[in-house]
């Protein structure tokens, strides 16, 4: 939650430039930036009669523990199978688009429900989880891995800190996705 700030001047704008990138001249797309955060201590509960039972898929927190200026919201989103839910905590950094809370709560469910590995609704957006499991799965695409000053490789003779690093510097050390599964979700 403290990265807030570096995320909105540093990803935002990534994409942004991205976007204009791709666009050109053409009116460039509205942007609406919602960090989830899937791991947290914060447990719900419905109290049903004498007994404690999870909420209901699709149940939206969006007041009293919230923030209360900012825009943000958990939703559970899946029906628990086995044990106490977590819901996943959403907190909209940026809002071009200027979805109401309303909408952005029914979309963001809605969008629970497109993972490709499951027939039910899942815990955060598959969108969210493709992009976990390609981040996850690109460190078997580098051809070296990257040194930080956190961590020494033995081949490298200098370190760089991963905020100086460019998207060249990256692009130069992956390995390239053989062109028969480039356009597929080889990462579902």
């Amino acid at each position: 939650e403290g990265h807030f700030q570096k995320i909105l001047d540093n990803e935002v704008q990534a994409l942004k430039n991205a976007c204009l990138e791709v666009y050109g001249n053409r009116p460039l797309p509205k942007i609406t930036f919602v960090i989830i955060k899937k791991s947290h201590n914060t447990r719900f509960f419905a109290p049903n009669g004498q007994h404690i039972t999870n909420m209901a898929a699709g149940t939206v927190i969006d007041t009293t523990i919230v923030h209360p200026r900012q825009f943000d919201f958990y939703l559970n989103s899946h029906a628990g199978a086995l044990g106490t839910n977590v819901c996943s905590y959403y907190h909209v950094l940026y809002n071009e688009i200027e979805f109401t809370s309303d909408e952005l709560q029914q979309l963001t469910f809605w969008l629970c429900h497109t993972d490709v590995r499951c027939t039910k609704a899942v815990k955060c957006p598959a969108a969210a989880r493709y992009a976990h499991t390609v981040a996850y799965h690109a460190r078997y695409f580098e051809k070296e891995p990257y040194q930080t000053a956190s961590s020494h490789h033995s081949n490298r003779d200098t370190t760089q800190d991963e905020d100086d690093l460019t998207l060249e510097d990256i692009k130069s050390n992956l390995i390239m996705v053989n062109k028969n599964v480039k356009n597929m979700m080889w990462f579902t």
